[in-house]
């Protein structure tokens, strides 16, 4: 063979072995931590919604080995707002951070006990919703103004954002709720996912009442600001967020409940 075409073949070789191996390309990306767990002695692997990429998974090695480096777990938390520079690799199922900023620093969300369950509510609902690492421009600006809103609003407000996130967040997925609460529309049927007339004979999930009127309206409600005209006693919440988890488990393949259904009925006055 000669060396001319020995060279060739070579090159060929190794652009194909790159293509299929794939390399692994610094990228700066917006994120939203939404899990991070143990990893051996020292390390932590952390789930975020990038805004480049989607859903990923990094693992932070040594970061709990002490001294400085534990300082940096902060960053790290569920609800963490960051600018990312990431070594990506679409080929991987876990890649690596190379530098970590503050994108909006949100640190009440993390110690105050109502805004600190809104916020692990949202991110339950990503984490069952959202599987595949695919980038969605209009879903992380949703979830970044929203734990933004956690943050920064009332607590009247900030009280109401679990319901309401569900019911918006279902708009990303394709599973908005249809219709509205009408005299002549007077129940919501669960398991349609739309409002019907009362002498329906088809409704399996039945709400009615304030509830069906109140999930109307938040169904079609942009602004977080417009959830301070309501109030709403704990019984009513509890009731609200119920209905909205039977919907997410009745349209939602594979979605499991948790456990902050209960306690937010004991937190949330």
């Amino acid at each position: 063979m000669g060396k001319t075409k020995f060279f060739t073949v070579c090159i060929t070789c190794t652009f194909v072995t790159s293509f299929l191996v794939g390399n692994d390309m610094t990228q700066k990306t917006r994120a939203i931590i939404l899990r991070n767990v143990q990893y051996g002695d020292t390390s932590i692997i952390v789930t975020a919604y990038t805004e480049m990429f989607g859903i990923q998974a990094y693992m932070i090695k040594g970061i709990r080995s002490g001294g400085k480096q534990s300082a940096k777990l902060a960053f790290y938390r569920p609800a963490c707002l960051l600018h990312l520079e990431v070594y990506h690799n679409s080929l991987k199922q876990i890649n690596f951070i190379k530098e970590t900023n503050w994108d909006i620093i949100n640190p009440t969300t993390s110690t105050d006990v109502v805004r600190n369950l809104c916020a692990s509510w949202c991110v339950h609902q990503v984490l069952q919703c959202i599987k595949e690492p695919e980038a969605n421009q209009d879903i992380f600006e949703f979830l970044h103004d929203c734990f933004i809103d956690i943050e920064e609003k009332t607590i009247d407000v900030v009280a109401n954002i679990p319901a309401w996130f569900t019911l918006r967040f279902c708009k990303y997925l394709g599973l908005q709720m249809q219709g509205s609460y009408s005299l002549n529309t007077p129940v919501l049927d669960l398991q349609e996912g739309r409002f019907m007339t009362a002498d329906s004979k088809e409704i399996i999930w039945p709400v009615v009442g304030i509830e069906a009127e109140i999930l109307s309206k938040w169904n079609k409600t942009n602004d977080t600001e417009k959830l301070s005209s309501y109030t709403l006693n704990r019984q009513q919440r509890h009731q609200l967020l119920a209905h909205i988890q039977q919907y997410m488990q009745l349209h939602v393949p594979g979605y499991k409940a948790d456990g902050l259904l209960n306690i937010l009925q004991d937190i949330l006055d």
